[in-house]
């Protein structure tokens, strides 16, 4: 009976086991209350998805304990965050937080430090996307009358749309991917960056590259292009050269 009895304990404590990971395994919704923000910030491996409607934010834990995803408004701003617990584990690191935002007009969003964000939202006549630290950021359907794109730290950002007057930043092994029209596009592509621009059809183009970057664009009036210390750029759409220089490395090609 004694051995009986420490077996069905051994079940027992088996069973609470298999208990709470299936409780834990089960996703966790929450609705927010939030309206009035045109500006969007995402963080820490947060996905996030944006869509044209009225305000609606929701959020779901996938994995992880849906307390520590933290979401705030500060006057036009949305911040979404996780929250890290005092101690890691392996557990918090496979966290999955996933975040739908409804909103009728966005006029900057930023993706850092690992998040993972899309949008579709229609944005301001003045709109601003950054990617910053690993992070991933997509926008899609834009169209806009200045456009400021920037990309840093390892991060990946690709913008489809109408750019207007469109000024770019692309540094520290970042990638960026534009496809769509601008007027005027200036950028600078530095410290092994990418950007790819060639599905961007812009008409003027004023581009510094150095320090390992590259970049392919593409201009049908005019262009302005500078390479040095190893940098790589390569212009289509046969534009009138007015500026073209490279040292220490650097490269230019037209077409």
């Amino acid at each position: 009976m004694r051995e009986d009895s420490h077996m069905f304990e051994r079940l027992g404590a088996g069973a609470i086991a298999i208990s709470l990971m299936a409780g834990s395994a089960m996703a966790q919704d929450r609705v927010f209350d939030f309206e009035g923000f045109t500006r969007v910030d995402i963080a820490e491996g947060v996905i996030a998805t944006l869509h044209p409607g009225p305000f609606q934010v929701q959020a779901t834990a996938r994995r992880g304990n849906i307390d520590r995803l933290v979401i705030e408004q500060d006057g036009d701003v949305l911040r979404v965050e996780r929250r890290a617990p005092v101690i890691r584990s392996v557990l918090n690191s496979t966290d999955r937080f996933e975040v739908a935002i409804h909103m009728p007009e966005l006029a900057r969003i930023v993706s850092r430090a690992g998040a993972v964000v899309t949008s579709d939202v229609p944005v301001t006549d003045r709109f601003e996307g950054r990617a910053l630290h690993g992070a991933s950021l997509h926008i899609e359907g834009a169209a806009s009358e200045e456009t400021t794109l920037s990309a840093s730290g390892g991060a990946s950002l690709q913008f489809e749309g109408r750019a207007g007057e469109a000024d770019i930043l692309v540094e520290n092994g970042s990638t960026m991917r534009l496809a769509g029209d601008c007027t005027d596009l200036s950028a600078e592509i530095r410290a092994g960056a990418h950007l790819n621009a060639g599905q961007m059809q812009c008409h003027n183009l004023d581009v510094s590259a150095r320090a390992g970057a590259d970049a392919v664009l593409y201009g049908d009036q005019t262009a302005e292009v500078n390479a040095r210390f190893g940098a790589s750029v390569r212009v289509l759409g046969d534009p009138r050269v007015e500026n073209s220089g490279h040292s220490f490395g650097g490269a230019v090609r037209f077409n």
